[in-house]
């Protein structure tokens, strides 16, 4: 299973009274001091997952690769990002002039797009395809990259919804760490109550028995 190492490194960063920005690619973190009078209420369902027994997690990771591929691809981007994260395809916009984008339905010269930008652009990517529809748009060679040994048995992916929570989230974690410095209570409960939306309909990583706990 291809695993994260956040959840790691807060073990060993964690301080108390801050929140950990940490990013990726380069990695380094910073920390980020909380409101006085925040508080944050841990609640378990009781329905647990073992992540490296299933390939659900894994899907997800490459239905965000093939998200990024299909978006360099119609925006007519030839250069190929640093690896094959959501984020590098963000970057490789802010390092390439665009020309007419998604058969016009952005028409525009660019030079960066923001997370805002990157979020709209998801909406032209389709909800679902096949992989022969992938195989047909990107080319076998370019799916099987983008493809895990436990996803291999996958014959229809989820792009939209999946690119749009990865860009969605990262805004909100920017949003969230501004409100942090703002000490506005109201607006890190919005982005946090955002986050969990986001899990349930876009990324589909949540479980129903949670929303049963309010």
């Amino acid at each position: 299973m291809m695993g994260g190492g956040m959840d790691q490194a807060a073990e060993v960063l964690a301080v108390d009274g801050g929140a950990l920005r940490i990013d990726f690619s380069p990695l380094r973190f910073r920390v980020v001091t909380l409101p006085p009078l925040a508080a944050f209420t841990v609640l378990h369902c009781g329905v647990t997952l073992n992540k490296a027994a299933t390939s659900q997690y894994n899907e997800r990771v490459v239905e965000g690769r093939l998200a990024g591929k299909l978006l360099l691809k119609n925006s007519g981007v030839t250069a190929k990002p640093q690896s094959l994260r959501l984020k590098h395809v963000q970057v490789n916009f802010s390092q390439c002039c665009l020309g007419t984008i998604f058969t016009g339905i952005f028409s525009q010269e660019a030079l960066g797009k923001s997370l805002e930008e990157m979020v709209e652009l998801c909406e032209c990517l389709p909800n679902e395809a096949s992989r022969k529809e992938l195989e047909d748009l990107l080319t076998k060679e370019v799916v099987d990259e983008c493809l895990s040994p436990n996803t291999q048995h996958l014959t229809s992916f989820k792009l939209r919804a999946r690119a749009r929570h990865v860009y969605s989230e990262a805004l909100r974690v920017d949003k969230f760490e501004e409100a942090c410095k703002a000490a506005d209570l109201l607006e890190m409960g919005r982005l946090m109550c955002a986050s969990h939306e986001s899990c349930r309909f876009l990324s589909l990583s949540d479980h129903y028995l949670k929303y049963e706990l309010r």
